[in-house]
């Protein structure tokens, strides 16, 4: 992937389209797919003038490849240069915060997102719940996850993996039967958690906890049948 990559970038510069940014954008988000941050960089440096996508696609290259520092200043340097950032940026920026432990960021960022009317879509909701959780800063979380107008099962999933996270098993329980309620369809995520929770759970106990997902369906009905089978062995060999 790589070699095709440079391939790809030789053959842009040759042809003479280094300047045309759609071009460029795509090949810093190529780069750093392939873990090639240097000449990720070095090509975003090159742009003269850059746009959002551009500045997305370097913060988020970073952050996948778990440069939490770098996409921090990047960040940083994002504001300063006069561009606004959207739901993109926040949404690819916030896991650096958590990485990072750095809770006052977040609050900054969360401040920032507000002031400025940045629409909250789901995956920046789902960005703040977990930045919230993995910072230990759990009201902030639940505030983000009360206020939210409309709640599907990202949201919900975020919320029980920082409960679980924080060792809330009873809360995480509480929104999973909820979910359930609200006919939403839990995925392999969701039911993952559920899973680790069921570890304190008897295979009944368990079995009553996902039963009502055979009923109304799932994402990933395969997953749900693969977990009541290992809770019907677990309760048949204990």
């Amino acid at each position: 992937m790589t070699k095709i990559g440079a391939q790809i970038h030789g053959l842009v510069v040759r042809c003479g389209l280094e300047i045309d940014y759609p071009v460029a954008n795509t090949l810093i988000v190529l780069y750093a797919k392939c873990r090639c941050l240097f000449d990720a960089r070095k090509l975003f440096d090159a742009i003269t003038q850059k746009d959002l996508v551009s500045w997305n696609g370097m913060i988020g290259g970073y952050v996948q490849n778990g440069f939490m520092l770098e996409a921090s200043d990047l960040f940083r340097e994002m504001i300063s240069s006069g561009v606004k950032p959207d739901t993109i940026t926040f949404a690819s920026f916030l896991p650096s915060v958590s990485g990072l432990s750095r809770l006052d960021l977040g609050k900054e960022i969360h401040g920032y997102i507000m002031r400025y009317g940045v629409t909250l879509d789901v995956f920046l909701k789902n960005a703040l719940i977990d930045m919230y959780f993995k910072c230990m800063d759990v009201e902030m979380a639940w505030h983000v996850f009360n206020h939210s107008s409309a709640v599907d099962t990202v949201i919900c999933t975020a919320m029980i993996s920082g409960c679980v996270l924080n060792q809330m098993h009873t809360d995480a329980l509480q929104i999973f039967r909820w979910l359930l309620c609200q006919k939403m369809r839990p995925n392999a995520v969701t039911l993952a958690k559920i899973h680790v929770i069921g570890n304190g759970l008897t295979g009944k106990g368990f079995a009553q906890e996902c039963g009502p997902i055979l009923l109304i369906g799932s994402e990933d009905s395969f997953v749900v049948y693969l977990m009541m089978i290992y809770w019907v062995l677990t309760l048949l060999i204990n």
